[in-house]
């Protein structure tokens, strides 16, 4: 089966690149190995065709994990067609149809893991994932707000959001829902302050969320600045069950250009060990590539902490890494 999805895949990959002449191939690789646990993987490679300059049609091939070399399957395949455009409305509406995810959010967190927002507990991002009968959305754009709407050819599930900004302040509300269970469904709000004056920068999210059908919610904030070569993230998250739960804290510094040590350290305050895990590293961009070594501890009740990014695999000690975006 997997030799197969391998073999369909790359027979799209081809196709694409022989019909469209404006096509465009992109993707991710990154590679993680300690002596511990084994490696973590992720390979990604996304290709753009143009069809003319309001359809665009799009194909994304995933790997994850430590099989990648025989676990490929098209992750994305959608049309994005710019209807406004075509029509010469004066208002931006996009329309999406295939088989893709997508997520109603700004991603208004202040760490660079999402530790405090999206992982483990209810964090109940209003999002959906691939569906077999495929899906729309539609986006539209009226100065300074966004208006979206998705759902799933079968109209088994809706989502409706709208986002904007207005001076240092942006916000995104979003509710998600079965078609036959409103009452069921999710709901959030994202209210993000950004202030930049005299050097230093600084961003303030707070968020809410709610799974009506499960009784659940999340709540949070987090603080994030830059003053010179220093960057840090403080984010806090709480939830129905633990009013203080998950607290993370990134330190990050870049003395010389492409030079960059981290520390990130992870707290989950309603476990018996409140210290999760710790991170220190350091990267160094040899151009478009970037080499990643560092150390992790995880407490022993502790699981598994992200090293770079959201990269979540299983490094328990030394481990070295290798990122490359094309």
């Amino acid at each position: 089966m997997k030799r197969f999805i391998i073999l369909v895949s790359l027979i799209l990959c081809i196709g694409l690149v022989g019909l469209f002449a404006e096509t465009t191939v992109g993707g991710e690789f990154q590679y993680f190995t300690d002596l511990e646990s084994g490696t973590f993987s992720r390979v990604e490679l996304n290709i753009t065709g143009e069809v003319d300059e309001y359809n665009t049609v799009k194909l994304e091939l995933d790997s994850e994990g430590g099989d990648f070399a025989g676990n490929v399957a098209v992750d994305d395949f959608r049309l994005v067609s710019e209807i406004g455009a075509a029509l010469g409305l004066p208002i931006g509406i996009t329309a999406t149809f295939g088989y893709f995810d997508t997520y109603f959010t700004g991603w208004n967190y202040v760490s660079e893991s999402g530790w405090e927002f999206y992982y483990d507990w209810p964090n109940v991002v209003v999002s959906q994932g691939p569906t077999a009968t495929g899906a729309m959305q539609l986006d539209i754009a009226v100065d300074p707000i966004n208006i979206h709407w998705w759902n799933d050819w079968a109209f088994d599930n809706i989502m409706i959001g709208a986002d904007g900004e207005f001076g240092p302040i942006n916000f995104y509300a979003a509710m998600g829902a079965p078609t036959d269970d409103f009452g069921g469904g999710q709901i959030s709000v994202e209210v993000k302050y950004a202030l930049d004056a005299g050097g230093i920068s600084l961003g303030i999210p707070v968020f809410f969320g709610m799974n009506m059908g499960a009784d659940t919610m999340t709540y949070g904030l987090g603080v994030s600045g830059d003053i010179d070569m220093i960057h840090f993230g403080v984010g806090v998250e709480g939830d129905d069950v633990d009013a203080l739960d998950n607290v993370v804290v990134d330190v990050s510094a870049t003395p010389i250009d492409g030079l960059t040590a981290k520390v990130n350290a992870y707290m989950d305050l309603a476990a018996d060990d409140a210290f999760h895990g710790l991170n220190v590293s350091a990267q160094y961009g040899f151009g478009a590539m970037t080499l990643i070594a560092g150390y992790a501890y995880v407490a022993p009740d502790g699981g598994t902490i992200p090293v770079y990014g959201d990269s979540w695999g299983a490094p328990d000690g030394l481990y070295i890494g290798v990122d490359i975006d094309y």
